[in-house]
């Protein structure tokens, strides 16, 4: 067991889409497997096995659909769905794109409160972050800009900057 929590089990990565708006723009799971890979090995060297893509709607009302989720409960769903896939892997390598990244963004915080103070010999994963087109991004990106503003009509909260440490490199 790592951390008393779950069980033990080989690294892989985890691919975080972008939004999805079907009929004009939407990107299946080996597209985006294919996109990912030059990003990932350019920051580790190889992609690790297996590629595992999140499945959450990657959705933003109205944009998607009128039926569809939100872009908030998109990103909830997806941080959800990245948290329980990664589950048991030591050093999972992590991808999103676009509002896929703002997932990621959402999960590395989730992360950073969680490890902020690790008992003494506990084992902690050591995730790797790579993220294209991130809306969050520090100095620059437009969820980054006006932290904390909900535009509550359509279901869209601005989180704020993609934190640029992982608590597990410190």
């Amino acid at each position: 067991m790592v951390g008393g929590d779950w069980p033990l089990r080989p690294r892989g990565t985890y691919g975080v889409k972008p939004t999805q708006m079907p009929r004009l723009l939407s990107i299946d799971d080996q597209a985006f497997e294919r996109l990912a890979e030059p990003y990932i090995a350019a920051t580790v060297g190889s992609v690790p096995r297996p590629f595992t893509n999140v499945q959450y709607p990657a959705s933003a009302f109205p944009l998607t659909g009128l039926f569809s989720p939100t872009a908030d409960q998109s990103q909830v769903i997806g941080r959800a769905e990245l948290a329980k896939d990664v589950t048991g892997d030591p050093e999972p390598v992590i991808f999103g794109y676009s509002q896929g990244a703002s997932v990621v963004t959402l999960y590395k915080r989730d992360f950073n409160a969680r490890y902020a103070n690790p008992l003494p010999d506990s084992a902690i994963p050591r995730p790797t972050f790579v993220v294209i087109g991130n809306i969050t991004r520090p100095n620059g990106g437009f969820f980054a800009r006006i932290p904390g503003l909900h535009i509550s009509i359509i279901g869209l909260r601005l989180y704020g900057a993609t934190p640029t440490e992982t608590r597990s490199e410190e």
